[in-house]
């Protein structure tokens, strides 16, 4: 059975972060502890859903380690209002209840996964998303 968590989504630049959009991210946790058919979805403040991107998690507990690809001509690349256009990254998914950001990442504006000063490291955590998904959960 597949889940999917709601994160808020926010980018770290110079120590400092700012609440860029919302990343959900679905997946299967297996019998073993193993996750498989994982995928995220991106969606900015101001734009639509981009995604899914696929992500393939390595490890049997948590924390779980990443990979994703939105490199064409599989994919468009994941597009960030006011930061760029990425194609790859990785992912750290936290599932302990006392991880403060539960899932966290560097997306890459190359398809390789080699360091880049235009890396942009991202941090997410969960709760209410954009203010109307905050009317969705009181019910209006």
């Amino acid at each position: 059975m597949s889940t999917t968590v709601n994160y808020n989504f926010f980018t770290v630049i110079n120590a400092q972060q700012t609440r860029d959009g919302e990343i959900s991210l679905t997946y299967t946790l297996n019998n073993d502890g193993s996750i498989s058919n994982a995928s995220f979805t991106y969606t900015g403040p101001n734009s639509g859903a981009q995604g899914p991107y696929p992500v393939t998690f390595t490890g049997t507990a948590s924390p779980y380690s990443g990979t994703c690809s939105m490199a064409p001509p599989t994919y468009q690349p994941l597009n960030i209002e006011g930061q760029g256009s990425y194609k790859s990254g990785t992912m750290t998914l936290d599932t302990s209840a006392n991880a403060t950001y539960p899932l966290s990442g560097v997306f890459k504006q190359a398809a390789s996964l080699i360091a880049d000063p235009t890396d942009l490291a991202w941090d997410a955590s969960t709760g209410v998303g954009f203010p109307k998904d905050a009317k969705k959960a009181a019910g209006k």
